[in-house]
């Protein structure tokens, strides 16, 4: 069901109608001056005549009735200076934009709002943080508002879907907005002003709108779209082919490995601009990035956030680990090659974990950790392994700690009611969660310390993970955490990601530059 239009049924203060008909104009009446402060109106004839056609085009209710000779009254009420209404809410955006939520936007926002309005097919790259959903959620209020849009799809990963209704209807008070379910998509394009699609339901969704005529109506978002860089697979094929006036992607993390993600991103952006002089053309593919591509970063466009320190904690093995380690290697040698990856991954978990007794890396976090509660500071602590996880919460219970685990084992409902408790709950110290999930999509800013066991191949993925308590919120000085095994595949990684990340100073914070110079 869409997230807004079942109104309280103790709704009052009733202040505006419009009343429609067949015979004559439509008529206003109860228009108010608090209405007028708190709202910006477009109720023109002009404007008032093309709801009442599209009213009529999408209710068969109400196109009988005025076809009957009669005439159907429209009525708004406010709540807490709220206008609320029950019938035909998917349009009232059409009619109405609420402003009180303007005066909370920070300026560089404004600016990305206008920007992306005046870009019709583009790339919102932002520091993870700085509000990318809130921007492009206001720039979609303005085209409803005064282009009239139709619709707006939101394509996303599975644990942003929630996250994104959550925020259409903090942020856009006239708005409806429901996930989309296979074979409801007839009834939602009468019921809703945004489609929430998963990534997985991509497939299935683009097959039904085929049979609808939205193209010029319709602005499509793809988040987190670095997730779209596999060029060979079926979701960036998809993006790639789905033609709509208003096409807009958003990632803190344009690019994860190297400069074949860009070509992927700009190909799902606007395939004819990708002619083979451009993909072999490094000067012309930075070029035509940076053209396209809005960026801003925490320390510039956000210069209130407190402080971020970074620490890095070198451990040696223990006895324990540098036999399993040593053994592990040479199996390692003797795997054919198409094996040996899953042999890298047990040196990750070696690194970390030991089979009798806590660790070196453990014992050290552990310390930190106990440092933080006594200051009476909170942390999260990730892993790329679920092993490891459960081992130090098990490990920090019996240190007195208060903590909540989270993994890819949980239910979504379970995984956040844990996660709502860490938020709300003084006494739960820590948030013990997978890498994989707590990296995307979460404020954690009750948190200001971040705890890293091991990390992720791409360093992007670890900095979407600190930026969990470095953004909007945070008030504490924050403290990031990362716990390296001398001597093991930890430094190896260490290595990679100072590689990668170069590479994406070259491309991505080249933008800033030019933007703030």
């Amino acid at each position: 069901m869409p997230t807004k239009g079942n109104v309280r049924s103790h709704m009052v203060n009733e202040k505006l109608s419009i009343t429609f008909s067949a015979q004559k104009s439509p008529v206003i009446d109860g228009l108010t001056d608090e209405i007028c402060e708190n709202y910006e109106t477009d109720l023109t004839l002009d404007n008032l005549q093309l709801i009442q056609t599209l009213i009529a085009s999408s209710d068969i209710g109400f196109r009988k009735t005025l076809e009957n000779g009669n005439e159907v009254k429209w009525n708004f009420s406010t709540l807490d200076a709220q206008l609320r209404t029950r019938r035909f809410a998917r349009f009232a955006a059409k009619l109405f934009r609420d402003r009180q939520r303007d005066y909370k936007l920070y300026e560089y926002q404004k600016d990305g709002i206008a920007w992306l309005r005046s870009n019709p097919k583009c790339i919102l790259a932002d520091d993870m943080g700085l509000g990318k959903t809130l921007q492009v959620i206001k720039a979609c209020e303005y085209e409803i508002f005064e282009n009239k849009k139709q619709l707006v799809i939101i394509f996303c990963p599975n644990a942003l879907s929630s996250n994104w209704l959550t925020e259409i209807n903090k942020w856009f008070s006239l708005a409806l907005a429901s996930k989309y379910t296979s074979g409801e998509l007839p009834r939602l394009l009468n019921q809703v002003n945004f489609v929430i699609v998963t990534y997985p339901q991509m497939s299935n969704f683009l097959s039904e709108f085929a049979n609808f005529n939205y193209e010029n109506e319709t602005i499509a978002v793809f988040d987190e779209a670095h997730k779209l860089r596999n060029d060979g697979a079926q979701i960036s094929r998809l993006s790639k082919y789905f033609e709509t006036s208003m096409k807009w992607l958003l990632t803190g993390t344009p690019l994860e490995r190297d400069q074949k993600d860009i070509t992927t991103i700009l190909n799902i952006l606007d395939p004819g601009t990708q002619v083979s002089k451009l993909k072999h053309d490094d000067f012309l593919m930075k070029s035509r990035f940076q053209n396209l591509t809005l960026r801003r970063t925490k320390d510039i466009a956000l210069k209130e956030l407190p402080p971020v320190t970074k620490y890095v904690h070198y451990v040696e093995m223990s006895g324990t680990q540098q036999e399993n380690y040593k053994a592990l290697l040479q199996e390692y040698k003797n795997k054919p090659k198409t094996e040996q990856i899953g042999i890298l991954t047990k040196l990750m978990m070696i690194a970390s974990d030991q089979k009798n007794g806590l660790s070196p890396k453990f014992l050290k976090a552990l310390k930190i950790l106990d440092e933080k509660i006594k200051l009476g500071e909170k942390s999260i602590v990730f892993s790329r392994f679920n092993i490891i996880l459960e081992k130090f919460a098990t490990a920090s219970t019996n240190m007195g700690v208060s903590s909540v685990i989270v993994n890819g084992n949980l239910s979504k409902e379970d995984r956040d009611l844990r996660i709502k408790r860490f938020q709300s709950d003084p006494s739960c110290h820590a948030l013990i969660i997978n890498l994989a999930i707590g990296s995307e999509g979460l404020t954690l800013t009750e948190a200001n310390n971040v705890f890293f066991l091991n990390e992720a191949w791409n360093p992007s993925m670890n900095r979407q993970a600190e930026d969990r308590v470095n953004r909007i919120g945070q008030h504490k000085d924050v403290e990031i955490h990362v716990f390296r095994t001398k001597q093991s595949i930890d430094i190896n990684l260490e290595e990679i990601l100072l590689r990668k990340g170069q590479l994406e100073n070259e491309y991505v914070d080249l933008l800033v530059s030019d933007i703030f110079q």
